[in-house]
């Protein structure tokens, strides 16, 4: 009686112990994906949301297969980037404790992986308009050659990082069918700069701190110049999203004049993002900078708010 009561808790024990292992694997592969960085590929639904067919319900059905086609292709890259910055990323203070560098997802796993999530983006691409194949493929090659070259060469990788944004942009557009507008290219393009060139101020800051050079290019780059570019960028995106919101063009199709003023919570945005990034130091990673930031994500809201009701009431 006794030895099956043993035999019992042990085989509960066991099972138990494979349910936690299930559960750490998977967030394991959840980690290696980056499912947090999907968020960049809502880049896709901006089209439709200024030119006011955002409500569809065949546009949400299309751009959310579309945006789930990017996940995978950027989860692709992200696992093509882990593989090949293996030994970097165990130097890293942060990125040492990424599954692949860690050692808890090991390269054949990783390869497997990345096999599925590139046949998956495939797959989905086949059920939107070709266009959008087109641009998937066009920004899996563009960081395919990102990951193995151009991010050794500075200014060019950061460059590669924001028109990876403006790719999800013109993805969007051909998704639903409408034009992208001058307006639309430049502010997100800059905004897209201004980004990348916070997220790379950690990198900078790291190296004239600690002397360790995470990234071959980094020598191209100082905090002196990054501060200044980022300062320039963020007054030229301000400007043009408040020429865009008084062009006459833009006044005649929202049927107001009184758009202007969603460039205050713009303004408050970037300010708070520069708050972040200089007082701070947390521009290492844009994406967890808005996902844990309540103050930030208030902003966007109300942005989103006051521009939704002029746009669509």
């Amino acid at each position: 009686m006794k030895t099956d009561t043993n035999s019992s808790y042990q085989d509960a024990t066991f099972k138990r112990h494979r349910l936690w292992s299930v559960l750490a694997y998977t967030r394991d592969v959840l980690k290696q994906i980056r499912c947090h960085q999907w968020i960049k590929n809502s880049f896709l639904f901006i089209p439709a949301f200024f030119a006011g067919a955002i409500f569809d319900l065949q546009n949400i059905w299309l751009l959310t297969l579309g945006f789930f086609a990017f996940s995978m292709g950027a989860s692709t890259i992200y696992i093509i980037n882990d593989l090949a910055d293996v030994e970097k990323d165990r130097q890293h203070p942060k990125k040492k404790f990424r599954p692949i560098a860690s050692g808890r997802i090991s390269v054949t796993a990783a390869r497997l992986m990345l096999t599925f999530t590139l046949l998956t983006a495939v797959v989905i691409s086949l059920f939107l308009p070709y266009q959008f194949g087109i641009v998937l493929a066009t920004y899996i090659g563009m960081n395919f050659a990102y990951c193995f070259k151009l991010k050794h060469v500075a200014f060019l990788d950061i460059i590669i990082i924001a028109s990876g944004f403006l790719l999800r942009v013109i993805a969007g557009g051909f998704i639903v069918q409408v034009p992208i507008t001058s307006w639309l290219v430049l502010i997100v393009f800059l905004l897209s700069l201004f980004l990348a060139f916070a997220k790379r101020r950690d990198d900078v800051m790291l190296f004239e701190k600690e002397g360790k050079e995470m990234r071959k290019c980094i020598s191209g780059y100082n905090l002196i110049f990054v501060d200044t570019s980022m300062a320039v960028l963020l007054a030229i995106t301000v400007v043009c999203y408040i020429m865009y919101t008084v062009s006459p063009e833009v006044i005649t199709r929202m049927g107001t004049e009184h758009l202007y003023i969603t460039a205050l919570p713009v303004l408050i945005g970037v300010l708070r993002y520069l708050q972040l990034t200089f007082v701070y130091q947390g521009s290492g990673s844009p994406t967890e900078l808005l996902l844990k930031d309540i103050f930030l994500q208030t902003v966007i809201f109300i942005w989103l708010g006051i521009f939704g009701y002029f746009l669509y009431f």
